[in-house]
């Protein structure tokens, strides 16, 4: 009869420790999945901030063309100007050129 008893206690005792090891497992395997969706969620938000990189990329890019445009369009209006010396007043400035001469007042 001792050694019946003996043999239930050692299995108690293993039982025990079984339900210990099952417990520490499924807490090692609830930390592992917390982390798996908290890194889900981190790829998610990564995702959606590329998203906004690309957005403003774009936008960076349209801004660019635009402004090589409206520089393309102030040198024509430039070209059509010499830095030259105004006879009349003396004074040195832009000049607006005529067929590439500065502009002449009629003599009367």
């Amino acid at each position: 009869m001792s050694k019946i008893a003996s043999a239930t206690q050692d299995m108690a005792a293993v039982s025990e420790e079984q339900a210990a090891s099952s417990e520490e497992i499924a807490s090692a395997v609830q930390n592992i999945a917390s982390r798996v969706n908290a890194s889900a969620e981190s790829a998610d938000r990564v995702r959606g901030q590329m998203a906004e990189v690309g957005t403003s990329a774009e936008r960076v890019a349209q801004g660019s063309e635009e402004l090589s445009g409206l520089a393309a369009d102030l040198r024509k209006l430039v070209a059509a100007f010499k830095y030259d010396e105004v006879e009349t007043s003396g004074q040195t400035g832009l000049v607006p050129l005529n067929g590439g001469k500065p502009k002449t007042k009629a003599r009367a």
